[in-house]
């Protein structure tokens, strides 16, 4: 046998022909390179994007920028589609065929080679549970309610409603209209007595206001037989007391039957970021359930409109329309056979109203822009006819309308205030001009009125007054009047509607200044302390609001296209006689200097009328985390007058009462020919779970100190869940964020919880949270094959880094010894050979 050198390699014979192209070439080590290489620039390009330098000074971060090319136009790909579209299948069917084509040729299949084999094996196995894992794959979230209240009214069906604070619904009953509230919920309730004392529960109290009463119910879960009422009884301390003890039962209407029940989730919500899923929802206006329409080919990063007078706009933004057919599948769709259409998409929006011009009606509306001297600006929307919204900053900035020149010089000159009090049956006109050193130097005295037994003291007055938010202004004087009989307060408004008469504080000094209250505050000043009284007729009191010109007002009319400012100056030394009152001629887009500001009219319309548009959001002032949260898409229907843009809601919900406290529920409504009346709202898609899933109890675990606020402060979420199994439920099973459940083939963890939070607005009702879950829900087809695969790509590299270089090593002695005439056995050398092989 003729000695084999180590170090000169073997020959591959090459083929021949148009086959033996391909095989030579996927033979190749340096076409696998080239395909680990495109693989890897792939890979980068869709997870951490383009990197690039925005000025030739490389050495600072400010000055590099990132795009992500798959969130492009044209691309739209979320990072699972961006692997999973074909040039990535492709790359790595190549590689895989490269690797089995370059085994097969380079390496034989001998003892020292098992490492290598098994290696190469290992990644194929791999890649092809890849394959069935991801062809096959799907994710979601499930919302579950712990509980929902059924209620029984007599004379009407059962209703139920989510066991949330803040919830609330209306039942029409045989005797009259039931409302109930859901005003509590503590979720670690503490039994009190009885025999289950100490005992902790999950209770809910829903406020029930009957026809004839009001009072509130306590339900536990797992103990109905403790369900009771708490009534109001006035002058108790405290003045809520348990029904049992004021009426000795514990039901006020034993006919009303309230109970807590499981609040089961049917469906799961399929997530966005995997795939897009979109979907749009519709129903009639009146019913509880939902028809879907799934949308393809809409985008998710990118907005689309065909108009710019289909959103307001203050950035760049192309036109790039998109027409999408979305059809029917279901046969509850109420417009089956109807044709439906999105024509734009919008990724971050805010619906606004704004005023344009091309209204019939004169509805003078304008937009001043004002400049400070170091360059910031801001801008301001004034209506002159809206009394919450002609004036900005305070009253410092208005929008009037005259319609005359008299009546703009007449915005020049101050007035007074003025109180009329008339007594008719002396004849008394009384007129009281209320100066400012009125309100400076306050009287403590009454004031006769001559001709009668009356008297009076003036306390204050105050001009466009906001009572009630979005309501008119009112402007009023207080006054305290005395009789011969008795003494009391009165309001007398601008208009006259709003008078009323209240009992005297005898704590207060009469001077309109009281240290327990704000004295210039209507909501404090008729509170626990003051009674309104029967309105005394002896007196009638009028009230005229005073006017000071603002420090900037613009003035328009008389004619549509006339603009005047006219503002407030501070000559130098003339700081003791007052400011002056100038006005001046302005135009649209002319700057104006006025006290230190620098003014603009960016426009204006005598004709105003007011349109509803999303407003598309810059990028720098996005936030980054809300994804499609507050998204929209405009969508046509075959007949409708008009489109309408629907936003975007995270789950279908059938009303307010199931938006969890953290979402909302605004659909978008259409009106057909026929008269019916559509509501629509944009989601995700939604597949039926295979059993329904229901929340048991839910706890988390926390570091020492409990709950903080913090989420740092939780080590773990655990959701008890029960899942429907025939007329019942399976036993209660814990769901975890690193301990996720296998139920049927499908997978459940924890995704989301309910955190304690306060009241969202003016008489809405704080959570202590815990009242519902999120579970994620995924399935995992094909997981098996790839830790197969791992585990024989693992074995394999043992094998090549550990197993290998002994039995070389051995082979190597005992070729060793053969060349040096010894008798290590026959192929020695072969077996050498092989190696280098």
């Amino acid at each position: 046998m003729t000695p084999v050198d180590p170090a000169s390699p073997l020959k591959l014979p090459r083929a021949s022909g148009p086959f033996g192209w391909l095989v030579n070439l996927f033979s190749s080590i340096t076409f696998g390179i080239v395909l680990l290489s495109l693989l890897f620039v792939y890979s980068s390009i869709g997870s951490a994007g383009i990197l690039y330098p925005t000025s030739f000074d490389i050495t600072s971060w400010d000055n590099w920028a990132q795009i992500s090319v798959r969130q492009l136009r044209g691309f739209e790909m979320t990072e699972f589609e961006w692997f999973h579209w074909w040039p990535f299948d492709l790359l790595i069917g190549l590689i895989c065929v490269n690797l089995s084509v370059a085994t097969l040729r380079r390496i034989p299949f001998r003892v020292v080679n098992y490492g290598v084999w098994m290696i190469h094996s290992g990644i194929i196995i791999l890649a092809l549970g890849s394959v069935w894992y991801f062809g096959t794959k799907f994710e979601g979230d499930s919302p579950v309610i712990r509980r929902q209240v059924r209620i029984e009214v007599p004379g009407a069906e059962a209703v139920s409603m989510p066991a949330v604070p803040g919830n609330r619904t209306v039942v029409q009953g045989s005797t009259g209209r039931y409302g109930f509230q859901v005003t509590n919920i503590d979720p670690k309730w503490s039994l009190r007595s009885g025999a289950d004392e100490g005992k902790v529960a999950y209770s809910v109290q829903v406020s029930v206001q009957t026809p004839t009463e009001h009072f509130v119910r306590q339900l536990l879960v797992g103990y109905p037989e403790y369900t009771e009422d708490v009534v109001r009884v006035p002058g108790a301390m405290p003045p809520m007391v348990r029904a049992i003890k004021h009426l000795g039962r514990p039901l006020v209407d034993e006919e009303l039957k309230l109970a807590l029940e499981y609040e089961p989730q049917q469906y799961v919500y399929l997530a966005n970021w995997i795939s897009k899923n979109w979907a749009l929802y519709l129903r009639e206006r009146g019913t509880s359930e939902w028809s879907m329409r799934p949308v393809d080919g809409l985008p998710l990063f990118n907005d689309s409109i065909g108009s710019y007078d289909d959103v307001w706009i203050d950035h760049d933004l192309p036109l790039d329309p998109v027409s999408i057919d979305v059809s029917s599948v279901e046969q509850s769709d109420p417009l089956a056979g109807t044709d439906v259409r999105i024509t734009g998409y919008l990724r971050y929006a805010t619906m606004q109203r704004r005023r344009i011009p091309g209204g019939e009606r004169l509805n003078p509306a304008a937009t001043i822009r004002l400049r400070d001297p170091n360059g910031r600006s801001q801008d301001f929307e004034l209506a002159a006819f809206d009394p919450a919204g002609f004036s900005a900053e305070g009253g410092s900035l208005q929008l009037r309308w005259v319609d005359s020149v008299a009546a703009r010089t007449k915005l020049t000159r101050p007035v007074e205030p003025l109180l009329t009090l008339r007594v008719p049956e002396s004849e008394v006109d009384l007129e009281i001009p209320l100066t400012p050193r009125m309100r400076l130097e306050p009287s403590t005295e009454f004031t006769p009125i001559e001709g009668t037994p009356y008297a009076y003291l003036v306390e204050y007055w105050m001009d466009d007054f906001e009572v009630t938010p979005g309501m008119p202004l009112i402007s009023l004087a207080s006054v305290r009047l005395r009789t011969p009989e008795r003494e009391f307060q009165r309001w007398v408004c601008d208009d006259p509607r709003f008078n009323r008469d209240m009992e005297a504080n005898e704590d207060e000094d009469h001077s309109g200044h009281d240290h327990e209250q704000n004295p210039h505050d209507p909501h404090e000043m008729v509170g626990e302390r003051q009674r309104t009284v029967p309105t005394f007729e002896g007196i009638e009191a009028l009230y005229r609001k005073g006017f000071a010109p603002a420090p900037l007002t613009l003035v328009a009319g008389p004619g549509e296209d006339e603009l005047h400012f006219i503002s407030l100056a501070m000559p130098a030394g003339s700081e003791d006689l007052g400011p002056t009152v100038e006005t001046r001629h302005v135009k649209i887009g002319e700057e104006v200097a006025v006290s230190g500001l620098t003014a603009t009219v960016t426009s204006f319309a005598a004709r105003a009328r007011i349109e509803e548009r999303p407003f598309v959001v810059p990028l720098e002032r996005r936030y980054r985390d809300a994804r499609e949260q507050n998204s929209m898409v405009k969508v046509g229907v075959q007949g409708a007058a008009q489109s309408v843009w629907v936003p975007y809601h995270h789950y279908a919900f059938r009303d307010a009462n199931e938006d969890l406290r953290r979402h909302f529920y605004r659909p978008a409504t259409v009106r057909l020919p026929d008269g019916r009346v559509l509501d629509m709202i944009l989601s995700r898609e939604r597949l039926p779970l295979p059993m329904a899933v229901a929340l048991d109890d839910f706890d988390v675990d926390t570091h020492i100190g409990g709950f903080s606020g913090r989420v740092s402060s939780i080590l773990n979420w655990t959701s008890h869940v029960r899942f429907a199994d025939g007329d019942g439920w399976s036993e209660s099973t814990p769901v975890s964020v690193n301990e996720p459940h296998n139920h049927e083939g499908l997978w459940f963890f924890q995704a989301q919880w309910d955190p304690p939070s306060g009241a969202r607005f003016e008489g809405d009702a704080p959570s202590a949270g815990f009242n519902y879950t999120v579970l994620g829900v995924t399935n995992r087809h094909g997981v098996g094959v790839q830790l197969l695969g791992c585990c024989i790509a693992v074995l394999g590299m043992i094998y090549a880094f550990y197993v290998k270089p002994l039995i070389r090593l051995r082979r190597r002695k005992a070729a060793e010894l053969q060349l040096a005439g010894g008798s290590p056995g026959p192929g020695a050398l072969g077996d050498l050979a092989g190696d280098q092989a």
